[in-house]
């Protein structure tokens, strides 16, 4: 088993159940990113780079990691496959991903995102639009009718930051874009984090380079210690003027 995997699991990832599909499918692609295999993912990318060494250890890895983080039920799914890709697929399917319980909790997770007031804007807006993602492939894949337009996803990501007032403003902006789709709305939101993240950058660069208006002056002990040493000498011989005459 591949360490780095095991590892993985451990500090990231809770083991998947079939109760948990969605959280779990959520913590192992960040997780992925993070290690830079994300990748795997991508059915296209899989498809045509199977005889590389980069998918052999990424596929390694990502085999590893799978076996490291499903519960004992779910072992024998990941024993029937090859490829990660394959893998999670199977997973996908033997905890229910398409069933109606499965999207209406995608659909909770989604309008129910929250924003911590002066954080990053622009991961808010990433993570919506995982969340959107996820549930779109999920509607798409089965025969429920629910669907989510590129506008309500839109409003929905805005409701989302309303609870911060210092962007009250912004909201009312967002709004009124047109066209009112969730790529313009992403856009906004990133320029404004962007702005923000650069304020925050040149406040503290000014706060660094500013002086105080006044210094007191450096005095040198060794020049103090002589002007008081040749005072005391005065002040014990007194200067003898010459007689008038």
């Amino acid at each position: 088993m591949d360490t780095e995997g095991e590892v993985l699991s451990k500090q990231s990832i809770v083991k998947l159940n079939r109760q948990n599909w969605i959280w779990w499918q959520q913590q192992l692609k960040y997780a992925f990113l993070h290690k830079g295999y994300n990748n795997l993912f991508n059915s296209k990318w899989t498809k045509t780079n199977k005889s590389t060494p980069e998918f052999i250890k990424a596929n390694a890895f990502g085999m590893s990691t799978l076996l490291s983080t499903v519960s004992e039920e779910l072992q024998q799914v990941l024993l029937q496959k090859e490829y990660f890709l394959k893998s999670l697929k199977a997973f996908s399917k033997a905890c229910g991903k398409n069933s109606m319980i499965t999207l209406c909790q995608q659909l909770f997770e989604l309008v129910n995102l929250t924003y911590n007031p002066n954080t990053s804007l622009a991961n808010q807006a990433y993570k919506f639009t995982d969340l959107y993602q996820s549930f779109q492939n999920c509607a798409a894949g089965n025969t429920f009718q629910m669907d989510i337009g590129e506008g309500a996803a839109a409003s929905i990501l805005i409701i989302s930051i309303g609870q911060d007032s210092s962007l009250t403003s912004l909201v009312q902006t967002l709004y009124y874009a047109t066209p009112l789709n969730l790529e313009q709305i992403t856009n906004r939101l990133l320029i404004k984090d962007s702005h923000r993240t650069k304020k925050i950058t040149n406040s503290t660069l000014y706060l660094s380079q500013s002086k105080p208006l006044y210094q007191p002056p450096h005095l040198n002990h060794s020049s103090t210690s002589q002007f008081t040493k040749s005072a005391s000498t005065t002040r014990g011989h007194p200067r003898s003027y010459p007689s008038g005459g």
